[in-house]
């Protein structure tokens, strides 16, 4: 009872994925990039600036039958972003110009060195004023995204770091890391071992996503078994949960669909992982392995109109190999590369509640080591 109190409280504070992408359903799809914009802009800049756009209500609804309505807001968002650039050069160029002529007439020691300060400070804030400004730019960017892949299916959907946040993550944000934000709690078929898998950064690199995660897990404690079974089932575990205790992934959008509502949406990916053991943390041995996982993730979900009941499907096809001490670990005589695949389908309640079966299949070694499970997660909002 208690192990079963511990994990609830563990999945109730965490996200749960078993994929690289952040699986966001529509009710949880908020347009946070909005909040990137300077204080000082007036959102209603973009309309008042084209006579010929609609109101803001009537050009979101618009938005499920044309994609003029995003490139209108795309050419709004770059001609400001040059507007307000100008404007920036020009200011700082009269600033620099007046204190420059003022150090030239300068007598005084103290007073060339507050002079040379305030020179310091005047670039520190233009570069400052220059970088808002490419929020404009990236909200273009964004809204360039949304013309060329709402309601249209297509290859390689992804062209930038912006177009490559908006697939995973369905909205930009100027934050660095967010803590718990990709999570898979796992456990073993017999209950009494856990795991929890956290991504702690993830970053963009042009259409990359590159992603590093820690796996947190105990170690077997069943007196009856010998300490190759008990690092056997330690090993099984950590590939379940992740693949090691440090894990490194990379990821690049191969395919991609979403309707205008975003109530429908389907996303596949090619998606590497390398893994290592380091030994004696949340492990048995005490010798390193790794692990490479070369494989595809894809995702689809469907939201009901009144976004309250969501069918979801996500599945990985991976082949894993590794080196001698991995395949030791695993009690793998063979020491051969092999095909690890999983699939979940279940359905989620508010984004809230998770149900979920997850399958897992492979050769003969997948088979006898992950069974198929149910799941319920807690994901908070």
């Amino acid at each position: 009872m208690k192990k079963l109190i511990t994990l609830i409280s563990i999945i109730s504070c965490c996200n749960c994925y078993c994929q690289t992408i952040p699986f966001r359903f529509k009710n949880e799809n908020i347009e946070k990039s909005r909040n990137l914009l300077p204080v000082d802009f007036d959102s209603n800049q973009l309309l008042n600036q084209y006579s010929d756009s609609i109101g803001i209500f009537k050009a979101r609804a618009e938005a499920a039958k044309s994609k003029n309505y995003y490139h209108k807001f795309e050419k709004a968002l770059l001609d400001i972003h040059k507007e307000r650039e100008e404007k920036i050069t020009n200011l700082f160029i009269i600033k620099n110009e007046k204190l420059l002529n003022d150090l030239n007439n300068a007598t005084s020691l103290s007073d060339i060195e507050k002079l040379r300060n305030e020179i310091e400070d005047a670039e520190k804030e233009k570069r400052k004023a220059y970088k808002d400004n490419n929020i404009f730019l990236r909200y273009a960017q964004e809204m360039n995204y949304k013309a060329l892949n709402f309601n249209n299916f297509q290859l390689f959907p992804v062209r930038n770091a912006v177009g490559a946040q908006m697939y995973y993550d369905n909205y930009l944000t100027d934050k660095k890391s967010k803590f718990l934000k990709n999570t898979l709690v796992s456990l073993s078929s017999e209950g009494s071992k856990a795991s929890i898998f956290n991504e702690l950064y993830a970053d963009y690199f042009g259409p990359l996503r590159v992603g590093v995660g820690v796996l947190l897990s105990n170690t077997n404690n069943d007196p009856t078994d010998s300490d190759s079974i008990s690092s056997q089932k330690d090993a099984v575990q950590r590939l379940l949960g992740g693949g090691g205790n440090t894990t490194f992934s990379l990821s690049y959008p191969l395919l991609g669909y979403t309707d205008s509502q975003n109530a429908f949406s389907f996303k596949l990916i090619t998606a590497p992982k390398f893994a290592v053991d380091i030994p004696k943390i949340g492990t048995s041995s005490d010798k390193s392995s790794t692990n490479l996982d070369l494989g595809f993730e894809g995702s689809i979900y469907y939201s009901g109109l009144l976004d309250i009941l969501t069918i979801y499907s996500n599945f990985r096809i991976g082949y894993v190999t590794g080196n001698k001490y991995f395949y030791e670990n695993l009690i793998k005589t063979d020491s051969k590369s092999f095909f690890f695949n999983q699939a979940s389908i279940g359905i989620a309640i508010n984004s809230t509640f998770r149900i979920g079966y997850n399958y897992f299949w492979g050769n003969q070694f997948v088979k006898d080591n992950f069974p198929a499970t149910f799941s319920l997660t807690i994901v908070p909002n």
